[in-house]
């Protein structure tokens, strides 16, 4: 696996939020993913799916969307994602915002690049 390829996963998903103009179903969900991505290895897809009122099969082929088999290999991508960088800077906590983790990930992005 490449650098860059570690933080795709949270990459899409910050992508996708700070593009949306409207609240929609993807924006709720990749929020969902995002705000809950310390507690992923212990939400099983129906507590996420109540944790942000969307239906399971909306939050699968969510997944299948973003290009994932299945909400198990989703989870494993952001695990990888959130390790490379915490590994790197300690850039994600659970105190930062969506618009911070945004910009750092980012940043982490392009040192990986260079």
């Amino acid at each position: 696996m490449r650098d860059m390829d570690k933080f795709t996963s949270l990459y899409d998903l910050l992508v996708l939020v700070n593009k949306s103009r409207k609240e929609t179903n993807d924006t709720i969900i990749a929020k969902a993913f995002i705000e809950n991505r310390y507690d992923l290895d212990i939400l099983s897809l129906e507590q996420l799916s109540q944790k942000c009122y969307i239906s399971q099969s909306t939050l699968s082929r969510f997944i299948k969307k973003m290009g994932y088999k299945n909400y198990n290999e989703l989870k494993e991508a952001m695990h990888v994602a959130m390790y490379a960088i915490n590994s790197h800077h300690q850039i994600i906590s659970k105190e930062k915002s969506i618009k911070e983790i945004r910009n750092d990930v980012y940043n982490e992005m392009i040192q990986s690049i260079n």
